[in-house]
């Protein structure tokens, strides 16, 4: 008992030795890795209590490499022909379907919807095996529609950086197409912009330690809320706390990282890329497929970028318009990069128009042989 006591003063007597600079140091360590604890065991709680409060609002498709969340929506409305095209929605860079969560049950007044979470955002699970996103999202795209037995014309609605994913799909399944909605959508020229300013590198995206450490300390839920708010406006304040219960994981930053390099290796524009670009756009690639690109006019009052930089964004948007003889351009007056939020009502009409400019489309193809007296009627080429 002495011998335990004289061990316990002698350490005692050793901290009490140390010079004052030292026990300043120590203090300070003790305090900011009983905080770190404190933060990891209170992020711990926070993300137990966010698995319980949002519940996966669709299902799941399982692949190989791990579990697709995926929202689909019938038709609410028996007036609407059950032969119109179903939407796709589809999200940009670092966001999923929670995006499109306010417009769901609005679009499926006007036909049957559905929205898939690419690896990493939502519910999906988290996958970094080095594949493209990009070509691996559109194959469980696939896959889904023949798992619900869908084969009705499609109509993909794009946001940002699901432009690519939006042109990838439709070069592969023309025959299917209904149309495209592009929203202040990535093209090849925007895609070049990018690259400039942030040359992409095959295989950086691998998981840091830093990064992990400050997403288990709740770090990346600080510097979320600190992104998010101001633009809480464009996602929905009703939304945001369901956003954070992804963006706060440092497996969204990697897969947010990893869709950056994926839309490039599309393009062909990362470094010492081995493969061949899998999008190739050009004038006329869609054909006569109706189209719609949408752009906001923020991009004309942006002063944090360079004038020149500015004329090639919105040039590259309105080269995006040249993909179909079937093509609208439209400039979206006081609108941020969120149009869906800013003017909903501008993305519910033009879905419509589209619809309508495809449906008109299909009976200029059906008029010659219900009318095959006439030749070379108004509209059939």
């Amino acid at each position: 008992m002495s011998g335990e006591v004289g061990e316990d003063g002698g350490v005692i007597a050793t901290l009490k030795s140390l010079p004052k600079a030292a026990k300043i140091a120590l203090a300070a360590g003790s305090a900011i890795g009983s905080s770190l604890a404190l933060a990891g065991l209170f992020e711990s709680f926070i993300r137990f209590m966010e698995e319980k409060r949002f519940k996966p609002p669709g299902k799941f498709l399982e692949t190989s490499k791990g579990a697709v969340h995926y929202v689909y929506r019938k038709c609410t409305s028996e007036s609407e022909s059950k032969d119109r095209p179903i939407l796709i929605l589809d999200a940009g860079l670092g966001c999923w379907s929670l995006v499109f969560r306010m417009h769901l049950e609005e679009f499926a007044e006007v036909t049957d919807v559905l929205a898939l979470d690419r690896y990493g955002y939502g519910h999906s699970s988290y996958v970094n095996d080095g594949s493209n996103r990009i070509v691996d999202h559109v194959d469980n795209l696939e896959t889904v529609l023949k798992l619900l037995e869908i084969d009705q014309p499609i109509l993909f609605v794009a946001h940002s950086l699901a432009g690519v994913s939006a042109t990838y799909f439709a070069l592969k399944n023309k025959p299917r197409m209904a149309g495209v909605v592009y929203i202040d959508a990535m093209t090849s020229g925007g895609a070049e912009l990018m690259a400039e300013k942030m040359p992409p590198t095959k295989n950086a995206s691998k998981t840091g330690y830093l990064g992990k450490f400050l997403s288990h300390v709740g770090g990346l839920r600080l510097l979320t809320y600190l992104g998010k708010l101001p633009t809480v406006g464009a996602y929905a304040r009703e939304l945001l706390p369901e956003l954070v219960r992804t963006t706060t994981k440092w497996e969204w930053f990697s897969s947010f990282k990893m869709d950056f390099e994926s839309c490039m290796e599309c393009y062909g524009l990362v470094e010492n890329q081995v493969t061949e670009k899998f999008v190739h756009e050009s004038e006329g690639c869609l054909d006569d497929i109706p189209i719609a690109v949408l752009m906001p006019d923020f991009y004309l009052h942006y002063k944090l970028i360079a004038a020149e930089t500015l004329e090639k964004i919105s040039q590259a948007q309105k080269n995006a318009a040249n993909f179909s003889s079937d093509s609208k351009f439209v400039l979206i007056e006081d609108c941020s990069h969120w149009v869906m939020w800013d003017k909903p009502e501008v993305v519910l009409d033009t879905v419509l128009d589209v619809i309508s400019r495809y449906e008109k489309s299909i009976e200029n193809r059906i008029l010659p042989k219900s009318r095959g007296q006439l030749k070379n009627p108004a509209g059939i080429r």
